[in-house]
């Protein structure tokens, strides 16, 4: 049953707030597109420690790559990690991303493969991804953890050098 059949009498006000909250997300996801596509081109690419930004990359316009795939509990191969050592260093990658939920082992295996190639990427904050942030994050609701997220990605591969 939905609630509106459950509560008759609410229904009228379920069906406001939900369509409020529907405008809220559009209206986060068409401004949060125009702030990514601030970012230079060829700097949107997302590179964090587990596969959990798909989606979001997708509907931002972001491409995205993982040490992990959507699994937490599988270590990443030191292949991948290669890889991404490789991908971070040819293409000048200023910046790769940590998260909340997730250890920043592998993160910073790139970090340390990248200097011993002669380039400095930078740690570009961390960003939420399995769990909303605590209270005083300012991400401890689903559009205000996006919004943090966006404005993470946005802020640190438009200034990076």
């Amino acid at each position: 049953d939905s609630l509106g059949e459950r509560y008759p009498d609410q229904a009228e006000s379920y069906q406001a707030r939900a369509t409020g909250y529907c405008d809220q997300l559009q209206s986060l996801l068409d401004s949060s597109r125009a702030k990514i596509e601030m970012i230079p081109e060829n700097r949107r690419i997302l590179i964090s420690a587990h596969d959990a930004f798909e989606y979001f990359g997708r509907s931002l316009g972001l491409e995205v790559a993982a040490v992990q795939g959507i699994s937490t509990n599988a270590e990443a191969s030191v292949k991948k990690v290669e890889l991404l050592v490789s991908r971070v260093v040819d293409h000048k990658i200023p910046a790769i991303f940590a998260e909340s939920s997730v250890s920043d082992k592998s993160i910073q295996a790139i970090i340390a493969g990248c200097k011993q190639r002669g380039f400095d990427v930078q740690l570009g904050g961390t960003l939420f991804s399995d769990a909303l942030g605590p209270d005083g994050s300012g991400a401890e609701t689903f559009p205000t953890m996006f919004a943090a997220n966006v404005k993470t990605i946005v802020d640190t591969l438009n200034t990076t050098p």
